[in-house]
């Protein structure tokens, strides 16, 4: 097809590149079935599609997990705004665990699963925006349907959480990055620095990583 305005040759190259390394087309840029449709017209953006994707497969088996994870980071940010950043503060490492922020957003959203018809303050008390929480649980169920369709297996795994990091290892591996010795962090894959400056990196400060990075930073990270 005609571009309306046609991209520069390196971004189309890049693109390729990474569908080629994620399993979507081959080393013909033909697409794979059934990889590649799926990623395509899936409900989610690319990443996250092969997340819950690989999740149905038996080496991880999780995909109600994946489902819930997506939904949480298809929104915007659960907390209430409040002055009190103390609390807020004390909110948030309540649920906060050193497997990172997706382990994290499955601890919340698993919490107000069980407490959601029994307990209606307990959002509030937590500083949690019930409404948000209340639409991660709409879209988990849409994403879930669509696995349905599929006839994809929706399992979760319950408390072993190493299932979900090294799912979160394949589905990401191309945003793995290496902690250098200033405590920065760079991307593992290769760079070309001159086209892609910003390959080193900070956590961001909303990150429950970004607090532990005085006493047990991790050296690899996705």
């Amino acid at each position: 097809f005609e571009f309306v305005m046609r991209p520069p040759r390196s971004a189309i190259e890049l693109a390729l590149e990474e569908l080629h390394a994620i399993g979507a087309i081959d080393a013909e840029a033909l697409v794979i079935e059934p990889l590649g449709p799926r990623l395509a017209h899936g409900p989610l953006p690319l990443l996250l599609m092969r997340l819950l994707l690989l999740a149905t497969e038996p080496a991880y088996n999780c995909a109600a997990d994946a489902a819930a994870i997506a939904a949480m980071l298809t929104l915007r940010e659960p907390w209430l705004p409040t002055q009190n950043a103390d609390r807020l503060a004390s909110c948030k490492q309540s649920f906060a665990v050193y497997e990172g922020d997706l382990v994290t957003l499955l601890n919340v959203f698993r919490q107000y699963e069980t407490y959601k018809d029994n307990d209606d303050d307990w959002a509030k008390r937590h500083l949690l925006n019930t409404a948000i929480l209340e639409r991660a649980w709409r879209v988990k169920r849409q994403i879930e349907g669509y696995l349905k369709l599929l006839q994809l297996p929706i399992e979760s795994c319950g408390h072993e959480v190493e299932r979900l990091q090294r799912l979160a290892c394949a589905a990401m591996f191309q945003h793995s990055a290496r902690r250098l010795p200033n405590g920065m962090y760079r991307l593992c894959r290769p760079i070309d620095e001159a086209r892609s400056p910003h390959d080193r990196f900070h956590f961001h400060p909303g990150s429950i990583l970004a607090g532990m990075q005085t006493d047990a930073a991790a050296d690899f990270v996705v």
